[in-house]
């Protein structure tokens, strides 16, 4: 109607999201309003994804560009629904094995399978100014993020190459 654009999804877009989500089609009827809502071209910039975020008190933008590139499977610069659906159903519905490929493609942040001792800092480094200080949950070992990553190197990077792979971070 006029300029307005549909709030309901298609039926092919419905069963495909249905076969590799989490959700059930109800849901993603209701799920895919609520992003038309917040997005009513269909698509999310990452500038509103970073007011989006900021909305819910995270306002570090190297965390929300790494959240946001997690989103953006495309890598096109928006998050449509269906990029962010699948990624909504890993988060709150999927698996121990689908939740840690996701956590291991956050620190990725070149994307190159690894996760390299140089990428890590970056992300641990915000994730302490966002989490406030670990070093009641770490112990003082980890009282910095150099000690964390540290600490998770010499534990998990099995074959010392300053880089870990997915079966070494899992």
């Amino acid at each position: 109607m006029g300029g307005q654009q549909s709030t309901a999804l298609k039926k092919e877009e419905l069963e495909e999201l249905h076969k590799k989500t989490h959700y059930e089609r109800r849901e993603l009827h209701l799920l895919y309003k609520q992003f038309k809502e917040e997005a009513p071209t269909g698509k999310l910039s990452r500038k509103d994804f970073r007011a989006l975020t900021a909305t819910i008190g995270i306002s570090d933008t190297f965390i929300t560009d790494i959240i946001f590139s997690a989103f953006d499977t495309k890598q096109d610069g928006t998050i449509e629904f269906s990029e962010f659906i699948t990624v909504m159903s890993v988060l709150t519905r999927g698996s121990s094995e689908e939740k840690l490929h996701f956590a291991f493609r956050l620190y990725d942040l070149d994307g190159d399978g690894f996760i390299s001792k140089a990428e890590m800092p970056k992300v641990v480094e915000s994730l302490y100014s966002l989490l406030g200080d670990l070093t009641a949950l770490q112990g003082e070992e980890c009282d910095t993020p150099e000690k964390l990553v540290n600490r998770i190197f010499a534990e998990m990077d099995l074959d010392k190459d300053y880089r870990l792979s997915f079966d070494e971070y899992r």
